[in-house]
């Protein structure tokens, strides 16, 4: 059962980074190691600067 959860986690935040203009790869890796925890980073993250 936490895995499914952990893994909708991981799902989660390589979504919401990709739609942010963020490393999928990178983040899908964040959210194995750190989980919920790396969603609320991609989240509060805005998206990168162009330049």
């Amino acid at each position: 059962m936490i895995f499914f959860l952990w893994l909708a986690f991981v799902i989660i935040t390589v979504l919401a980074a990709v739609s942010r203009k963020r490393s999928g790869i990178a983040w899908f890796i964040w959210g194995v190691l750190f989980g919920p925890f790396a969603l609320i980073a991609v989240l509060v993250m805005g998206q990168p600067e162009a330049g």
